[in-house]
C-alpha cells in the first residue's frame, strides 16, 4: 500500500510536466511548463503523497504490530487529504481564477482521459489507500489476538 501511495504521489506530481511529452497535456501547456496551477493543484498535493507513501512503508507494519498507530494514521490521513485534492482541485481551481475550466477543450473520450490521469485516478486511488492506512491504524490490537484462539 506504502508502494503504491508513493507511485501514484510521484505520477500526480510530475503528470502535467512529463504528459505533454507523450501528448497528453490536458491545459495544452507543454513539457515542464511551469504554472501556479501546476504547482498548487498537482506538484504540491503529489509530493506531500509520495513522502506519506514513505512514511506508510515504515509504519503501517508497525500498526499491525500495535506500534506506531498515530504515525499510520497521520500517514493515511495525509494521503487522503492529498486524494481529495487531486479530485476536488481543477473544479475548485476554475472558480478561484474565474475561468472557464483548467482541462482544454477536447473529444468527450479525451476530456475523460485527461480527468482520469491527471485527477481523478490518482486522486480516487490514493484517497482509498489513504483509507486503508487509516483503517489498520485504528483497528483494535484485541482482534489479532482473538483470531489466533
Amino acid at each position: 500500500m506504502g508502494v503504491l501511495t508513493f507511485f501514484l504521489g510521484a505520477w500526480g506530481g510530475i503528470v502535467p510536466f512529463v504528459a505533454p511529452t507523450f501528448r497528453f497535456s490536458a491545459d495544452g501547456s507543454a513539457s515542464w511548463h511551469w504554472s501556479l496551477a501546476h504547482a498548487l493543484l498537482w506538484l504540491v498535493p503529489g509530493a506531500f503523497a509520495a513522502v506519506s507513501g514513505l512514511f506508510m512503508l515504515g509504519l503501517v507494519p508497525r500498526a499491525v504490530a500495535g506500534l506506531a498507530r498515530l504515525g499510520s494514521a497521520v500517514a493515511g490521513l495525509t494521503a487522503a487529504t492529498c486524494g481529495a485534492w487531486f479530485v476536488l482541485g481543477p473544479f475548485a481551481w476554475s472558480v478561484l481564477e474565474h475561468s472557464g475550466g483548467l482541462f482544454v477543450p477536447a473529444s468527450a473520450l479525451r476530456e475523460f482521459t485527461y480527468e482520469v490521469g491527471y485527477s481523478l485516478g490518482p486522486g480516487l486511488l490514493l484517497g482509498m489507500f489513504g483509507a486503508f492506512a487509516v483503517g489498520w491504524a485504528v483497528r483494535s490490537r484485541r482482534s489479532f489476538s482473538a483470531r489466533a484462539l
